[in-house]
């Protein structure tokens, strides 16, 4: 099981970081599709979104979000909290 989550980081100003939890997926592949199906609808309208590759060698989305400041990741990590 995987988990889709979402960190925002705020550039210049002293808000912690904000944390999303946005959905369970049975497996990597699945996830990884719906990190390509954002970055698609986020470049499409204009939004600075580039995939890279975690440490795991992973694929994750970097959004820039000048107009609010604030840089947003989207990742797929294994689920260890999970109860069905």
């Amino acid at each position: 099981m995987y988990t889709l989550l979402q960190v925002v980081v705020f550039l210049n100003t002293t808000n912690l970081p904000q944390v999303t939890l946005l959905t369970h997926i049975n497996k990597l592949e699945q996830c990884e599709k719906k990190i390509y199906a954002a970055h698609n609808r986020y470049k499409n309208s204009g939004i600075n979104s580039n995939i890279k590759y975690d440490e795991e060698g992973n694929n994750y989305l970097e959004l820039h979000v000048k107009k609010e400041e604030k840089i947003s990741y989207m990742f797929c990590k294994k689920a260890i909290f999970y109860k069905k």
